[in-house]
């Protein structure tokens, strides 16, 4: 989803197209500071749910092995086992692991970058604008785009006096991407080498193995007379890899990682096997990703494949 950005803001500031924060929406944003010349900063807040305050009382019960003894204070119990179900603990401040603690810190956040001036975008709630820089959110990583050096080192001092955080530099790698830029041609590369290395150890594929020069070779099908897979290795865990793969830096295995995953619940060994071809596939291509050029051309750009590649059948349908 795209949304221009207000007249006060692309004039002074950009003279174009944003795109909506969010993970897949970072892509373009990185096209879009190279393209117009953008400083960029990467801010790490430091243990960020803790820095918001609670927005409704929270009580959780005393850990194991401890108890309030006769006294009222609180202290080691003789016995390991013992669980105190008669007292709790009132938390004072937004622990992870609460179920609003996102929510608590996404509006504590919100609150700090609305004082600095900025104001929410109203196509992405997670990106925050401003007449002399913009800002995108995930979670507690952020990003900050200007044309000079100076408005983000003040901004980072503003924010560093409500927030603790940390200025982590010119963005290089970012959730997982490493992130590479051409200044002779004004291009920007995009891999995820060390999560594919977690894919290839998680199958103990070695680096002698045979690569393949194409992610999958056909449809898959759910195979309900096919032989359990007897592996021990996580199927739904390295889905959710390749899944994060695919959607940011890899869209040639988009296809062939979501046959995989419509078995999650019942694999058999065709199903094991078109993962591995995905994985040798990988190996031959650890290296690769996505380079964007970006141009003064603002355009869409759409491909579809609406019969499934010519196998449309109604039973697997």
């Amino acid at each position: 989803m795209c949304g221009w950005f207000p007249t006060d803001i692309w004039q002074g500031l950009l003279g174009g197209i944003c795109p909506g924060s969010k993970l897949a929406h970072f892509l373009s944003d990185a096209s879009s500071f190279l393209h117009l010349n953008l400083k960029q900063r990467q801010v790490d807040y430091t243990q960020a749910f803790p820095q918001a305050p609670l927005s409704d009382p929270v009580y959780m019960g005393l850990p194991q092995d401890w108890h309030i003894n006769a006294e009222g204070a609180f202290v080691q119990h003789p016995d390991p086992t013992f669980n105190d179900k008669s007292h709790f603990i009132k938390l004072q401040c937004n622990l992870y692991g609460c179920k609003q603690a996102a929510r608590n810190w996404f509006k504590h956040l919100t609150q700090g970058l609305l004082q600095e001036g900025f104001r929410q975008s109203a196509v992405d709630p997670c990106l925050f604008l401003r007449a002399d820089c913009l800002l995108i959110v995930y979670t507690d990583d952020c990003i900050i785009f200007s044309r000079e050096d100076s408005i983000i080192d003040a901004l980072i001092r503003n924010l560093s006096q409500s927030f603790l955080l940390e200025d982590q530099g010119s963005v290089q790698d970012y959730l997982g991407i490493r992130i590479i830029k051409d200044p002779i041609y004004k291009s920007i590369s995009m891999t995820q080498p060390g999560l594919i290395e977690s894919v290839l150890a998680d199958l103990n594929l070695l680096q002698d193995s045979k690569p393949k020069d194409t992610p999958s070779v056909g449809i898959l099908y759910p195979d309900r007379d096919g032989i359990r897979r007897q592996d021990t290795w996580n199927y739904r865990s390295v889905i959710a890899k390749l899944n994060y793969i695919a959607q940011n830096t890899r869209p040639d295995i988009i296809f062939a990682v979501h046959q995989c995953a419509r078995y999650s619940a019942s694999q058999t060994a065709l199903h094991k096997l078109a993962m591995k071809r995905i994985r040798r596939y990988l190996l031959a291509s650890k290296d690769k990703g996505l380079t964007l050029h970006p141009t003064h051309a603002f355009k869409l750009d759409m491909f579809v494949d609406a019969d499934f590649a010519g196998m449309w059948h109604r039973e697997y349908s």
